[in-house]
């Protein structure tokens, strides 16, 4: 089955329809870069899109094998969404490396700044997330080398949501394995316009604010439409990268003073003058954006979240300090509160305030527990109190009664016994209720037998009563006995 040779720069070595790897189809060319070219391609097995990157037929060589291997070891390191991913890797029939990696939709940095100037905080949206990921190579100790526009790919993930994504790690650097250091020392590496003055230098101990230097030189070039340092040829661009200062942001885009501040550090000539870390350059970012009533970057991660509240990626924690050397702007009236992570009042203030509050809760809590136990104490002992006031009424209520029937069954007596006259006690004589005969001699009173019922004819005996004092008066014939009840406290 024969191919038509897919234009491109391998002059028909690869065209479209060919299988790499037994099941990866090759569709079309989508892009090049220094070492090779970028395939569409078919995962034939799984029926999912891809793409391949192939060395150029023209440059193959053992050197450049091993650097297309040595970039897709470095991305396997790499996990984060600002970093193409790698699926695969292999050799084909012809015996080149290629690497498979995730298809991307959308368009790169360097389509975007062709068409002018950008808004400065849609500008700073875009590369934050770039920061981020920078910041995961640099804490695995590797640095890119080789940041431009065209390794930026600001991909489509979602409708209305994009996901920029750093791309080309062929030249990168890793300080973990010397395995990886491909590049002979003193080999300029890097496209020229976006070179740091270490890299025009040709010094070997470049490091993580190499990338640095070339973040702000890329975010000066989205905000002006054109890079700080550019000259008619390339050891002219060396040399103005070394020797000049570039023009203030401040000319370029008037009103922008604090961003220009944060970017000029990033451009010093001394990298010990620059930002120290990736992390405090996105933090600077990432506070100028919120000042200004921006709490997103492009891919939608919350400001708070990624930047101004949590620790540095790199495992260091940072204290709160001034990230630019000239004041910043007042925030504007739309954000409220203090930016997190810059200082520490609101979150003590928080505490403080939570902790007051559960001290008051555990207060009120003991208070109404103290305040049950008293009351169940003082039911109970007027209960107790009660029950026994309410059985004395209830046997007085029992004798009155007893004593009201029989004194309503005894028979009426017409008159009184004529031997027997009832006697005043004498004033001051206590023998009260004696009796006096006709023959005037006293007579004691005898103790009376209980009252029965048979005496009287009643049925069976009455209850005597327990209770001393005087009986309780008769219950009216008719009326129903007074009932008593417990007082209740």
């Amino acid at each position: 089955m024969s191919h038509e040779p897919a234009q491109g720069p391998d002059d028909g070595r690869y065209v479209a329809g060919d299988t790499i790897g037994h099941k990866y189809v090759l569709q079309s060319p989508i892009g090049e870069g220094g070492m090779g070219i970028v395939w569409n391609a078919l995962n034939r097995d799984l029926g999912t899109r891809v793409a391949i990157k192939l060395i150029h037929a023209v440059a193959s060589s053992t050197t450049l094998g091993d650097r297309l291997l040595k970039e897709a070891r470095i991305l396997g390191r790499l996990e984060h969404p600002g970093i193409v991913r790698v699926f695969d890797l292999g050799s084909t029939a012809h015996g080149d490396p290629y690497i498979v990696m995730e298809l991307l939709s959308g368009e790169s940095l360097a389509e975007l700044a062709a068409r002018g100037p950008m808004d400065s905080r849609r500008a700073v949206q875009l590369m934050l997330p770039i920061a981020e990921a920078l910041e995961v190579a640099h804490a695995r100790g590797i640095v890119h080398r080789d940041l431009k526009p065209e390794n930026i790919f600001v991909a489509d993930v979602a409708p209305g949501r994009v996901q920029p994504k750093v791309l080309d790690f062929g030249i990168a650097h890793s300080s973990h394995d010397l395995n990886l250091r491909l590049t002979k020392p003193g080999t300029l590496v890097g496209s020229p316009v976006y070179m740091s003055p270490e890299q025009a230098r040709g010094a070997t101990d470049v490091d993580a604010r190499a990338d640095i230097w070339a973040f702000c030189v890329v975010l000066y070039e989205l905000l002006t439409g054109a890079a700080p340092y550019e000259a008619i040829n390339y050891n002219a661009t060396l040399r103005a990268i070394i020797e000049h200062e570039p023009v203030p942001l401040a000319l370029e885009c008037p009103g922008d003073d604090g961003l220009w501040e944060i970017i000029r550090r990033g451009l010093a000539k001394d990298p010990a003058e620059r930002w120290q870390s990736v992390h405090e350059l996105g933090l600077a970012l990432a506070r100028w954006l919120y000042e200004r009533g921006i709490d997103e970057d492009a891919a939608h991660s919350a400001l708070r979240s990624a930047w101004l509240s949590s620790p540095s990626l790199l495992g260091v924690d940072e204290q709160p300090f001034s990230l630019v050397p000239t004041p910043l702007p007042p925030p504007l009236a739309s954000t409220t509160g203090t930016v997190a992570g810059l200082s520490q009042e609101p979150v003590r203030s928080a505490r403080s305030r939570w902790a007051m509050v559960a001290t008051l809760l555990t207060v009120a809590i003991a208070a109404a527990a103290m305040v049950l136990v008293l009351r169940v104490e003082r039911n109970e002992s007027p209960a107790n109190a009660g029950g026994a006031v309410a059985a004395a009424d209830a046997a007085r209520s029992d004798a009155a009664t007893s004593a009201s029937s029989t004194r309503a069954a005894a028979p009426k007596q017409d008159h009184a016994d004529p031997n027997v006259e009832t006697e005043r006690p004498a004033k001051g004589v206590p023998s009260r209720g004696s009796l006096t005969t006709a023959t005037g001699a006293k007579k004691r009173p005898q103790p009376s037998a209980p009252r029965t019922g048979s005496s009287r004819g009643q049925k069976g005996p009455t209850r005597p009563s327990s209770v001393d004092g005087p009986p309780d008066p008769a219950p009216t014939p008719g009326a129903e006995p007074k009932k008593f009840r417990p007082r209740e406290i």
